[in-house]
């Protein structure tokens, strides 16, 4: 009896520890935005921008044909080349960063190292103007349109693998989805087509009729599509444009439309552009856009409040945008050749896809989250491997950092959790005896997470287990497997993590 009054006491007392640690876990950084450094960027106007996965290296393609490496966090230029004969289109890097795909209105796309720029291969076949590009998630494939026509090819074989026929017009903007297996594309006939990547025939097309197109982004499923739009109105009814009108457009309004890629329905726009928008680029937690337009302005746009956040003046008109993998910088590329690079805050840690070596970790995408945080404990992963005991604490260490920043919870802080871990061991029968669960409820603790990890074969996996602390119920577990480094653990515990969210949605 006094021991269990003795518990209790100490429990008082953690607990109110407690409410101060998870506190502090579980806030958020305020969304922020700021002015960064400003690179020299291209003399004719920096026309594509790409960031990479691994590292803080961006790509840069300009109109003068120049494809240009820089290192943000450094603030230099590592190479430039001059590898097309016009205006570089695009420009990203493939899976493992090792490379950089450019494509460019002199009709080719080409294959570049990303470690010196020089041209490695060139992609056949394509008798048009590059016109947009995109990279597949799985870093094998690319999609590129010449006029309405897309290709596609097998990036290590340089080999046609079809071609996507079913625009009038140029493709202006296009996206894979995370599983690889479709691609939306949007053209100047204001046609958007859902593809099947595989049998290389539309799963759907759907048709904007009044208004003109002038980029795109999509979310990570390629079906939600946010498009640069200008709205025409005419003072005479039943004209296409403003010549056939011959009085000129009366009113002309620019915008960003967000449209569901399944029914073609308008979920909402975004107002505040005074010219034609150029580039649209989507945040790694799909909650904020940041676009350029004509009107020499970057703005940035909450999808949630669905309001402008913040925007930035420029001596000229803006031609492209990126948002950095992990949401850490937005590069905007200006007609007057500089780039400019802010500096955010408050945006989600997760890209969807990531890739470590020839490892591709698929993070799925986080449900919508209106709720109340639970209170988390997460208790030290175990393992009956002895050469698995030294990473038991960063395994440990990183699983409870990854549910900190899904923002569903709020979770006990590391020398707080050892407190609880040891009095639960004083039970003597398992996290889940009765009275262990009325210790934890003392302090708190509404919810745990429990785990192990183990080799299987070459690779280490990891398993947890999300358990209800008042009925025992498991309510979600998670399995990742992987060949991987010590280095690399945290992107174990991120897919272990994002899929117990899922799974509790």
């Amino acid at each position: 009896m006094k021991r269990r009054q003795r518990l209790l006491s100490i429990g008082l007392v953690f607990g109110s520890l407690f409410a101060v640690c998870i506190a502090l876990a579980g806030r958020p950084e305020p969304f922020s935005v700021k002015m960064g450094t400003v690179l020299p960027g291209h003399a004719g106007g920096v026309s594509a921008l790409g960031f990479a996965v691994k590292s803080p290296l961006l790509v840069s393609g300009g109109l003068d044909g120049s494809v240009t490496m820089w290192d943000v966090e450094m603030e230099k230029q590592l190479w430039s080349q001059r590898v097309h004969g016009g205006k570089v289109v695009s420009a990203a890097f493939s899976g493992s960063d090792q490379y950089v795909v450019t494509g460019s209105s002199d009709k080719s796309v080409l294959l570049l190292n990303a470690k010196n720029g020089q041209k490695t291969d060139e992609f056949p076949g394509i008798k048009k103007e590059v016109t947009a590009l995109a990279v597949n998630w799985d870093g094998r494939t690319i999609a590129a349109a010449a006029g309405p026509v897309v290709y596609l090819y097998d990036i290590k074989t340089k080999t046609k693998l079809g071609q996507l026929e079913g625009h009038k017009k140029a493709v202006i903007s296009m996206g894979f989805s995370i599983d690889g297996n479709r691609l939306t594309t949007v053209g100047l006939d204001k046609r958007i087509i859902l593809w099947d990547v595989n049998t290389k025939q539309k799963v759907r097309n759907l048709e904007e009729t009044a208004n003109e197109l002038h980029s795109a982004a999509f979310d990570n499923e390629a079906t939600v599509c946010f498009l640069g739009v200008t709205n025409l109105q005419f003072a005479q009814q039943g004209f296409s444009n403003a010549r056939d009108s011959g009085v000129g457009a009366v009113k002309e309004e620019h915008f960003i439309q967000i449209r569901d890629g399944a029914t073609g329905v308008d979920m909402g726009r975004l107002k505040g552009h005074k010219g034609r928008l150029t580039c649209l680029a989507i945040s790694p937690d799909l909650i904020y856009i940041a676009s350029v337009a004509e009107d020499k302005t970057m703005r940035v746009w909450s999808l949630d409040q669905n309001t402008q956040l913040a925007e930035f003046g420029h001596p000229a008109k803006l031609l492209s945008v990126a948002f950095s993998p992990l949401g850490k910088w937005i590069a905007a590329g200006g007609e007057e050749g500089k780039i400019y690079i802010y500096n955010t805050l408050g945006v989600s840690q997760y890209p969807r896809v990531v890739f470590r070596g020839e490892r591709i970790f698929k993070i799925p995408p986080m449900p919508p989250f209106t709720g109340q945080k639970t209170n988390l404990a997460v208790f030290p992963i175990k393992t009956d491997d002895p050469k698995l005991k030294n990473l038991v604490l960063p395994i440990t260490d990183a699983v409870r950092t990854e549910f900190v920043n899904t923002g569903r919870f709020n979770v006990i802080d590391r020398e707080n959790m050892e407190r609880i871990a040891a009095e639960v061991r004083a039970c003597q029968a398992g996290y889940l005896e009765s009275g262990c669960r009325e210790e934890m409820k003392v302090k708190g603790v509404q919810k745990m997470i429990t785990g192990s990890v183990s080799y299987m074969g070459r690779k280490l996996a990891l398993n947890v287990q999300l358990i209800d602390v008042t009925t025992g119920e498991i309510l979600g577990s998670a399995t990742e497997q992987a060949v991987c480094t010590e280095e690399e653990i945290d992107l174990l515990a991120r897919s272990v993590a994002y899929q117990i969210c899922a799974a509790i949605r």
